[in-house]
């Protein structure tokens, strides 16, 4: 490939969105990649916390300073650790003259607030990320709002880019089996597929389950809670003590684990008011053959059209959800239109591979400066 990329990236083996996406390109799987891990999937105290980030800084200027890097990939959040984690990084790569490239993955708007008024974030921010020159977002929504806290959109170059949806569950799948399988199934299984947090809309989306199965007489439903995170005790708890009936929680999932799920699962449910870019579950979703009911948050829109290849909301009222829930469930042919709709667009868009090749191009487009040479999958 001729030249040297450095991914800033957590640990593949730490869940969440990020650690997922770098996994499922493998991109250091392309010479003259690699990938710098700023998180482990260790438990740590606050101690231990700090000498880690120190050490990584440590090693991080080691690597500028002893191998010839042509460009520093980085992607933060905008949230406060990792808005002070990574500003650092950036700041040290530009010290060393290197070229950067940020791709922001998540978002808060409370703490987008904070960068607005409180001069010392405001100060962080012109001094790394605002001199950054590449930024990949998620949507023109993030752009915008980069901007607006500084970025000069006459210096910095944007794309618009998207998470990944990973094939490598697609071995054996096929999108007309799933249809017959749903219309022959004596049980349609509804699918949470996340961190599970309130703000993820977990509990939501058990209240809107619940109200389905109060409509829903002929058919036989299952809610599915795939994951783990802070507020899985609570929603077990809820489903015990309000008695809803055909829910199961199978944890943290991955593997074969997670082939199955997604092979079988009918109808994906994500009623999230999180701060999130593009949701890595909504394209999987998708790739998997399942209509999406969600909301209007953040990057989601741009890839699901409300009644085009999914059901969106600005409400966080559980009985809407039921009701969209119910809108496929109550018509198959809306159903199986929007099955198809999906897995051609999540296959042809979102695929590993798709979105592989987009990130090395874009990494020829910096590194290369405009001249024709190509870096291939």
């Amino acid at each position: 490939m001729g030249h040297k990329i450095l991914v800033l990236t957590p640990d593949l083996r730490v869940p969440g969105g990020v650690s997922n996406y770098y996994e499922a390109l493998g991109l250091h799987s392309n010479d003259g990649v690699d990938y710098f891990f700023v998180s482990n999937d260790k438990k740590e105290y606050l101690g231990s916390f700090f000498w880690r980030l120190i050490k990584n800084y440590y090693l991080f200027i080691n690597i500028l300073i002893k191998k010839d890097i042509n460009l520093v990939h980085i992607n933060p959040s905008l949230n406060f650790k990792s808005y002070l984690r990574d500003s650092l990084f950036l700041m040290i790569a530009h010290f060393f003259n290197k070229k950067t490239l940020v791709f922001f993955h998540g978002w808060s708007d409370e703490f987008e607030n904070k960068i607005q008024k409180r001069y010392i974030y405001k100060l962080i921010f012109s001094k790394s990320f605002g001199r950054c020159k590449h930024i990949i977002v998620l949507s023109n929504y993030f752009k915008e709002k980069l901007i607006s806290l500084g970025c000069d959109p006459k210096k910095t170059k944007f794309w618009i880019e998207s998470t990944v949806a990973d094939t490598s569950f697609l071995e054996g799948f096929s999108i007309e089996d799933k249809l017959i399988d749903y219309r022959k199934s004596d049980k349609i299984k509804v699918l949470f597929l996340s961190r599970i947090v309130k703000e993820k809309g977990v509990f939501i989306a058990l209240e809107a389950f619940e109200s389905l199965q109060k409509e829903i007489k002929d058919k036989q439903l299952e809610l599915i809670i795939a994951g783990d995170g802070s507020a899985l005790e609570e929603a077990k708890e809820m489903v015990k003590t309000r008695n809803i009936s055909n829910v199961t929680f199978t944890g943290y999932i991955k593997g074969d684990k997670k082939k199955k799920i997604l092979h079988d699962a009918h109808i994906f449910l994500f009623p999230t008011y999180y701060g999130e870019g593009m949701p890595t579950n909504i394209l999987e979703a998708m790739l998997y053959g399942m209509p999406i009911v969600s909301r209007y948050n953040a990057g989601i829109a741009d890839a699901v059209n409300h009644g085009d290849n999914g059901l969106l909301t600005d409400s966080k009222d559980s009985e809407e959800f039921a009701e969209m829930l119910m809108s496929y469930l109550s018509d198959d042919d809306h159903y199986d239109k929007t099955v198809r709709l999906n897995h051609k667009k999540a296959l042809e868009n979102f695929s590993s591979e798709i979105v592989k090749q987009r990130i090395l191009n874009i990494y020829n487009n910096i590194t290369t400066e405009g001249r024709t040479k190509n870096i291939s999958v």
